[in-house]
């Protein structure tokens, strides 16, 4: 791109640069996160365009960063922990609830899942992340009308589906692709190590990742620094060297903060849609996406992310595939 473009153009399957005086010339930061990131490469790729290999051709198949290795985030990011949920929660709670109930349930039980991991890191109380799951869903279904003790098998029944959460379908065959061409690849997560163990085997991804790696080690929760730097010595990596994937815009702040590099997966929401109207006119998916900052990075914050990963719309599970514009290790 030249210094003297106004406004970068958005291309799929493309490596661009946005550069500084790009941002003076009139563009805020808003505008273009999500096209482009401040003063690096961002990664736009298309199924198509990846599928062919374009995007490695058109970066002259070149590793500008060093990458040796790819660290994941595992809930959202590998896992699908809307649809999967949802459909249990149907299957456990039946047909009396609308779907609207199920949306907002499984949007408001991920909301709180989160909030109190971050609640209990600054409080200094760490319980493993299977406890914030169930305080959460707790929380969830009171929230929609549900009483958790009523039924306390059934309460259970839908938590535990997070020991077998559905991966997304390219992450098994992105993280082959990935680790064929020499990268180490790991997962680290909030999720307690016997929630990675099952989840990791139940998706067969054992044989692909060098590691799985939980922040039980450290009793904090992300973004909290001490989680990104387990990464390094695990895989015995140094942290410049290391792209970390996450669909979660605070993980890939904190990452990006403690010096790693970073892919923003930007995924679009696997929820079905509901034919029930809700007064404002937005629907949960929206509403929560936004609660969540799933749309967006703050537009005050510095630390955006080296890479941004955007599956076309028509497939919005695909965002992973981005990565394998990644060119082979030497």
């Amino acid at each position: 791109m030249k210094d003297n473009d106004k406004e970068p153009k958005q291309h799929y399957g493309q490596f661009r640069k946005l550069k500084s005086s790009t941002l003076k010339q009139g563009m805020t930061r808003r505008s273009a996160l999500g096209l482009l990131s401040s003063g690096g490469l961002a990664l736009m790729a298309g199924a198509s365009a990846v599928a062919t290999g374009r995007v490695a051709q058109a970066a002259g198949n070149a590793n500008p960063q060093q990458i040796t290795a790819l660290v994941f985030d595992a809930y959202g990011t590998l896992f699908d922990v809307f649809l999967p949920v949802f459909n249990r929660a149907r299957e456990i709670y039946g047909t009396g609830y609308n779907d609207l109930l199920y949306q907002t349930l499984i949007q408001v039980w991920r909301l709180k899942q989160l909030e109190y991991s971050w609640l209990r890191t600054l409080i200094n109380q760490y319980e493993d992340f299977y406890s914030c799951t169930l305080s959460a869903l707790d929380f969830a279904l009171r929230s929609v009308g549900i009483d958790p003790e009523s039924d306390p098998a059934k309460r259970d029944a839908l938590a535990s589906r997070y020991f077998t959460l559905d991966a997304y379908p390219e992450a098994l065959e992105v993280l082959t692709t990935l680790k064929s061409r020499g990268y180490k690849l790991a997962i680290l997560s909030n999720g307690s190590t016997d929630m990675l163990q099952q989840v990791v085997v139940a998706n067969n991804m054992q044989n692909v990742l060098d590691k799985w790696i939980s922040v039980d080690q450290v009793g904090v929760f992300k973004p909290n620094p001490r989680v990104y730097s387990l990464a390094g010595p695990e895989l015995g990596v140094p942290r410049q060297q290391i792209l970390f994937v996450s669909s979660n815009s605070f993980d890939v702040l904190g990452a990006k903060s403690y010096g790693l590099q970073t892919a923003w997966i930007r995924r679009s929401a696997t929820l079905p849609q509901v034919a029930d109207a809700m007064p404002s006119s937005v629907s949960p998916n929206t509403l929560f996406g936004i609660l969540r900052g799933r749309q967006e990075f703050q537009e005050e914050t510095s630390y955006l992310p080296d890479y941004v990963v955007l599956p076309p719309a028509a497939t919005p599970t695909q965002g992973l595939r981005g990565l394998l514009t990644l060119p082979p290790l030497l």
